[in-house]
């Protein structure tokens, strides 16, 4: 059946959709693209080898009937072992002794101490160790673009570097920091310190034997496992929705996730004009940051005569964008307490969107 080229990733989602409705208690079954992961469960070794390769069975005569091929030579297992069944062992071993057979059609696939997914390498012990070698090798390739440039360019705006660093090296550094950040330990954080340190180096060219605290502080570039740390949380806070750091801040002075169908209906879609020719006021609002100092200010017009000005500071967690918003909602109620007709000017953008959209979920853009 000829397709258009948009057209198969729905096409592939429905063939696919006959595998994935098979999840059970013990079995998960989760699609990458074209990628499957099966997670499956059992008490003893023996019992996980016998239930997975009826499943492998199961799943690969399924993939016939849909004519589609299983490519076996690329297949990959992981096993690990639970914490109750490390504790009857005599060594106490996060491994088992004999690792279990997983055929396919007869054919037997590698069972491996570590897996490389979407990414991430994930070891049978759950330690991240074999991830954080991989970052040498990445930090290696990142390095000689980087040096390429830095060598060529001696006058090249550090700000330009920082930039680059952020957003290149430290982003491909802690890509999947939200999962692994929360576990990292003194040697992890010290494997961090060394590749950090490399680029550290190269931006300031200071001396090898600078400590690399203080090329930290010179630069103003954070340590990578603090970093990590942050995206980890981050991911806990707004993905996860753990209430086991609300000790830190009250989670409710931040943006948040609403439930669609939570929203009233009257505020799902609004018609903004983009001006009225009888307002009584001209309102102007602009939301900044400047290094960690959030804030926003409101100027009031009447006539061409700017008659009030307010200024707020807000919280050092606030982003511009919800200055921008907080802006906005200012001039608002100011208009609605005041009974007037206003125009509100604003160069945000993305804040005029959020407002128009009818499928934004933010609790503070649903507020104004």
């Amino acid at each position: 059946m000829p397709t258009r080229f948009c057209d198969r990733p729905t096409i592939w989602n429905i063939y696919i959709n006959s595998i994935l409705i098979n999840d059970r208690p013990d079995l998960h079954i989760q699609a990458f693209a074209d990628d499957l992961v099966l997670l499956i469960g059992g008490r003893t070794a023996r019992e996980l080898e016998n239930k997975t390769n009826l499943i492998l069975a199961a799943i690969s005569d399924k993939l016939e009937d849909l004519e589609l091929k299983l490519s076996i030579e690329k297949c990959q297992a992981v096993v690990y072992r639970s914490i109750a069944s490390q504790k009857f062992s005599k060594r106490n071993s996060t491994v088992l002794n004999r690792k279990p057979t997983f055929k396919i059609k007869n054919h037997s696939f590698k069972v491996s101490d570590s897996l490389k997914i979407l990414g991430i390498t994930i070891d049978n012990k759950l330690s991240w160790t074999a991830h954080f070698l991989t970052l040498h090798a990445k930090a290696l390739f990142l390095t000689s673009n980087f040096n390429r440039v830095v060598k060529s360019k001696w006058n090249m705006n550090k700000n330009l570097l920082k930039i680059w660093y952020y957003t290149v090296i430290e982003k491909a550094l802690l890509y999947g920091a939200s999962v692994w950040g929360g576990a990292l330990t003194k040697n992890q954080i010290d494997r961090l310190h060394s590749i950090q340190r490399i680029f550290l180096l190269k931006f300031t060219r200071a001396f090898r034997t600078s400590s690399t605290n203080v090329l930290n502080v010179l630069t103003g570039i954070p340590p990578l496992h603090i970093v990590a740390k942050a995206e980890f949380i981050k991911f806990r806070i707004w993905v996860n929705r753990s209430n086991e750091y609300n000790t830190i801040f009250d989670i409710n002075l931040l943006d948040k996730y609403v439930p669609f169908k939570n929203i009233p209906s009257r505020q799902k879609l609004i018609n903004l004009d983009s001006k009225i020719s009888n307002a009584d006021y001209e309102i102007y609002t602009d939301g900044s940051r400047i290094e960690n100092e959030t804030g926003f200010t409101v100027c009031i017009l009447k006539d061409e005569i700017n008659i009030q000005n307010y200024l707020f500071k807000l919280n050092t967690f606030n982003s511009v964008f919800q200055a921008e918003l907080a802006a906005i909602e200012f001039a608002v109620n100011w208009a609605v307490k005041e009974k007037v007709k206003v125009n509100i000017h604003t160069d945000s953008l993305s804040s005029i969107s959020a407002i128009n959209s009818a499928n934004t979920r933010s609790e503070f853009v649903n507020k104004v």
